[in-house]
């Protein structure tokens, strides 16, 4: 019989695990990993410093390439061999380097015989077995790590450090502070472990990552009426996925850190329900925005309007002006770096990209970013989530910041072979862009079709509108007036303001046969306030002289607009031309460029705050005004 030592179970995985299991998950699989089953369970690593070893998540269970082909055949490590050499002959391939072991963390019982151990390959792999001969550690019993250190400080009723990894343990241990963990990692921590800490006091120490603070809560909850006292101690200092050896590394002290620990709230669990007790409301952060009084940051919106209504070059405009820092009518923003999924037309919106930046040039360089291929948010199997997250690491690695706007353009693509009113496709499509909100922090803003009958809103599941904190619906015709972005709702705020605006045609180049090639911008006209939020702008001296102009020459030889947007309800009306001669002369600024820049600050800002209207050369008040 050829002896273990024979075989490279690194270059055997893939052949092995294909004859025991067939064909593998080919959605799931990668270059150096088999997946088998319908979601994946089963994990045979065939590349990389873990090739020959698998994992069963669904079983719990982990090992090496005899482990794998025993659990199949059944009979042991004996009979595995000899079934590798029925069918691969000898084995005598010259073995592959998996992997130098770096580190062997043994996990022992209360009275130092070795259970198990974890070992540490390089650069950075984990895995557990029994013997340098056997990865199996199925059916092993389990303990925390130190266990036979922890015993006196348990009895002594001393605090124990719970920490996510052995080095972190050791670390704190060589410095006198008992401390713990469970092998595998964030994640593995099991009621079993809890069981050794009855009536202790428990503090938790997280690494500074989404993983860490979720592993932090688990071994919380499993140590709840169990430990007397359970503390989670977050270090603030701490780089992105840094831990307490960093900490330490940094020139924390083992003094400093009891200190901490004393400070340290006692945990209460995180309520599903956004519950605030009494003395916690001023933990409250305030809604912070991406768009003052519009657009919160790490929130959810939905754009909405009938095909054809001017909804994605709304919403261009609004988030290329978040990614340029440049306020929005007269709402101020919070400028970011913005991830622009066009899964419909790619090419037309690369021309409205220009057409926008021709128009804004002082926006040249801004962090605006198109992804042209759409995204499965319906399966929760899909990649989709983990595609962005990609895309999104690009951008920050190109700019230094963090993604704090993803536009999804639009609903429809983003859920193919779902229905937008089927209410378990919605629920599917809507668990996965939260996924994709609290992964990445950035506010997510999905465009969506209204209905067929435009007045009964959105398209679709009223799930999704439920769900929203903010809604804005597109609505009216631009060959027949202005069109208006209408806010339908907004979560602790005010609905009903209306933000008016026409698409402008823009030449962007030429084609083969020197025609022009045109796109659309917007061109805002002004907002009005929703019922009941009627304030007066406040105005600077010099934009209240022009507000006074205009008022004066009003009361004397104006016109009556007869066609464009003020047609319908503007009776009196003036050029811009005689508008902005009048504040010139009332200001006297003598001197051409320095009167240009002041009178597009004033214009600009009076039109942005609806103190104004301006249409085909004509000007005229608000009729609030």
């Amino acid at each position: 019989m050829a002896d273990a030592g024979t075989f490279d179970f690194a270059s055997l995985a893939r052949p092995v695990a294909l004859e025991l299991y067939g064909e593998p998950n080919a959605r799931l699989s990668s270059a150096t990993e088999l997946r088998f089953g319908s979601n994946g369970s089963l994990k045979v690593a065939v590349a990389g410093d873990a090739a020959g070893t698998f994992s069963d998540f669904e079983a719990g269970d982990s090992g090496g390439l005899l482990a794998l082909v025993a659990r199949k055949i059944g009979g042991g490590e004996r009979a595995a061999l000899d079934w590798l050499r029925q069918r691969f002959g000898q084995g005598e391939a010259p073995r592959r380097d998996a992997g130098r072991i770096v580190a062997v963390y043994p996990y022992q019982d209360e009275d130092g015989r070795t259970l198990f151990e974890v070992v540490r390959k390089e650069p950075k792999t984990f895995l557990q077995r029994r013997s340098a001969s056997d990865y199996s550690v199925k059916g092993v019993r389990v303990v925390p790590y130190r266990l036979p250190h922890l015993i006196e400080p348990l009895a002594l009723k001393r605090p124990i450090f719970i920490v996510e990894g052995e080095k972190d343990a050791d670390r704190l241990a060589a410095l006198g502070a008992p401390a713990t963990c469970n092998a595998g990692g964030a994640g593995k921590w099991r009621d079993e472990h809890s069981a050794f800490f009855t009536g202790a006091d428990v503090i938790i120490i997280p690494d500074n990552d989404r993983a860490g603070e979720d592993h932090a809560d688990k071994v919380a909850r499993s140590l709840k009426g169990i430990a007397a006292r359970v503390r989670i101690l977050r270090l603030m200092s701490l780089d992105r996925k840094g831990d307490v050896s960093d900490w330490l590394d940094a020139g924390g002290r083992i003094e400093q850190l009891y200190e901490l620990a004393e400070a340290a709230p006692d945990w209460r669990p995180a309520s599903k329900l956004p519950l605030t007790w009494l003395g916690d409301e001023d933990r409250v952060p305030p809604r912070r925005w991406l768009v003052k009084g519009l657009l919160g940051k790490n929130e959810l919106s939905i754009i909405h309007a009938p095909s054809g209504g001017g909804k994605s070059f709304f919403a261009l405009d609004l988030s290329a002006r978040i990614a340029a820092g440049l306020d929005w009518f007269d709402h101020q923003v919070t400028p970011c770096p913005v991830l622009y999924v066009a899964a419909e037309g790619a090419g037309g919106f690369r021309l409205r990209m220009k057409a926008w930046r021709q128009k804004h040039p002082d926006a040249e360089g801004a962090p605006f970013v198109m992804l042209s291929r759409s995204v499965d948010l319906l399966d929760p199997r899909s990649d989709a989530v983990e595609v962005l997250a990609d895309a999104i690491a690009e951008v920050k690695d190109a700019t230094g910041e963090a993604v704090g706007l993803i536009v999804l353009d639009t609903l429809s693509r983003m859920m193919p072979g779902g229905v937008d009113s089927e209410p378990r496709d919605v629920k599917a499509f809507l668990e996965n862009t939260e996924r994709l909100r609290t992964e990445t922090a950035a506010h997510v803003m999905i465009i969506h079709h209204s209905g067929k009958e435009t007045d009964r809103g959105m398209r679709g599941s009223s799930m999704l509108r439920d769900y929203a904190d903010t809604v804005i619906e597109i609505k009216g015709n631009d060959t027949d007036g202005p069109l208006r972005a209408v806010i339908s709702k907004q979560k602790d705020g005010e609905d009903g303001t209306e933000y008016r605006f026409t698409l402008a045609q823009s030449t962007v180049g030429s084609d083969e046969d020197g025609d022009e090639i045109t796109s659309c911008v917007v061109e805002a006209i002004g907002a009005s306030a929703g019922a009941g939020s009627q304030k007066k702008p406040k105005l600077s001296d010099r934009e209240e002289i022009a507000r006074r102009c205009l008022a004066d020459l009003l009361a004397g030889d104006a016109v009556t607009p007869v066609t464009g947007v003020a047609a319908a309800s503007v009776t009196r009306a003036v050029t811009v031309e005689q508008w902005r001669d009048a504040v010139r002369n009332r200001l006297a600024i003598e001197n051409d460029s320095t009167f240009r820049v002041t009178w597009k600050r004033i214009q600009d800002k009076l039109l942005r705050l609806s103190v104004v209207g301006i249409d085909r050369g004509l000007v005229w008040l608000a009729l609030h005004q």
